[in-house]
């Protein structure tokens, strides 16, 4: 009796189930990062402040920086993997490819015809063009291991400059910070382009004997703008915080 191809079903089931595993995990490990950037720029914003030092900043920025990697390559091995499952899957589904049968009078015929050989065209070698590598010139493995080592190296060193030149930044927004201690109140006090007093997690912009509210984009923005400018304070700015503070002493 004629038998058509019939699929393993159980195992394509399994298949299935290991390649949503492999989703969720990378799905898992996604949510992961976004809590650990999300921590880190809370941190960036505690040190501004001036709640935490440089030196607990820069310990946060090697861990982060670790656990980042860490989540990098779990989420590469989770993606290898699921792409390993969806090809099982594929070359599983293909192999369901159905065989031909026909009905005659003297029975069912087909499924054990030969398939009519095709004759393999020759392959031309595409000609090398000026200043293109031919397959003799390519590098050979170790060559390869050493580029790819380069190139580790090089982002390595970019990530380096990359955390310097923050740090410079912060090191910058610092640069006209003073702390103002007056009677019964304290408050951050960043003499900018415009001066802005940050009390009470509230960030406000000094006005004439009165303070403005503000937002962190607006001062952030003034930061950037004069981070390599030098910094003055003018007396009319100090006399405009006495009228609002009373007596105060300023220091770093």
């Amino acid at each position: 009796m004629v038998q058509t191809r019939k699929m393993n079903e159980s195992f394509f089931v399994k298949m299935q189930k290991d390649l949503t595993t492999a989703g969720e995990w990378i799905r898992s490990r996604q949510d992961e990062k976004q809590a650990l950037l999300n921590e880190f720029d809370q941190e960036c914003k505690r040190f501004f402040f001036g709640k935490i030092s440089q030196r607990a900043l820069a310990a946060s920025v090697k861990k982060t920086n670790t656990e980042l990697q860490k989540l990098d390559n779990s989420i590469r091995d989770a993606i290898k993997r699921a792409r390993s499952l969806s090809a099982r899957e594929m070359k599983l589904i293909g192999d369901q490819a159905p065989i031909g049968y026909r009905a005659t009078i003297s029975g069912i015929s087909g499924g054990t015809k030969k398939k009519k050989a095709v004759k393999k065209k020759p392959v031309k070698k595409p000609k090398k063009k000026d200043g293109e590598e031919g397959p003799e010139e390519r590098i050979s493995g170790k060559e390869f291991l050493k580029v790819d080592k380069s190139k580790k190296i090089a982002q390595e060193i970019i990530e380096a400059i990359t955390e310097f030149n923050q740090r410079c930044d912060f090191l910058a927004s610092n640069k006209g910070k003073f702390l103002l201690k007056a009677k019964d109140r304290s408050a951050d006090v960043l003499f900018l382009k415009d001066v802005f007093v940050v009390q009470d997690r509230k960030i406000y912009k000094l006005g004439k004997d009165k303070l403005i509210d503000s937002t962190v984009k607006e001062l952030e923005t003034q930061i950037m703008e004069n981070k390599t400018s030098r910094r003055t304070i003018n007396p009319k700015d100090i006399e405009s915080l006495k009228n609002i503070f009373g007596e105060f002493e300023l220091g770093y």
